[in-house]
């Protein structure tokens, strides 16, 4: 996980130095994101929670990861995602924020469908 991490900060910055600004039309596609990346956090701290019902299956995370790991994997991604979207060329963003944000939704109903609510 530490060198996950530190992998993607040094991403993180080299992006933010050649990175345009974003449309308002790309804003809206990185805040869909954003909120499917916010509802995936919060149904994965619910699992947390309930460790004796649910278990992740995130091989990132591992069946059983602790709050902490959970809070910053997802902060870590959204910040990852925002940047490499500024980062892109405009003519990619469009495609970028489709394929990042449209595979969430079914996962969030299957979480949902199997009992798994936001959990706080």
């Amino acid at each position: 996980m530490k060198k996950l991490l530190f992998t993607l900060i040094l991403i993180l910055l080299s992006s933010t130095a050649i990175s345009e600004e974003l449309s308002k039309s790309e804003k809206i596609g990185e805040l869909a994101f954003q909120t499917v990346n916010f509802i995936d956090m919060m149904q994965t701290l619910e699992i947390v929670q309930h460790s004796n019902l649910y278990y992740e299956t995130n091989p990132i995370l591992g069946k059983h990861p602790q709050q902490h790991e959970v809070i910053t994997y997802f902060m870590v991604r959204g910040a990852m995602h925002y940047h490499i979207t500024k980062w892109l060329p405009k003519k990619f963003r469009p495609a970028w924020l489709t394929v990042t944000f449209l595979p969430q939704i079914p996962i969030i109903e299957h979480n949902h469908n199997l009992g798994i609510r936001i959990g706080w």
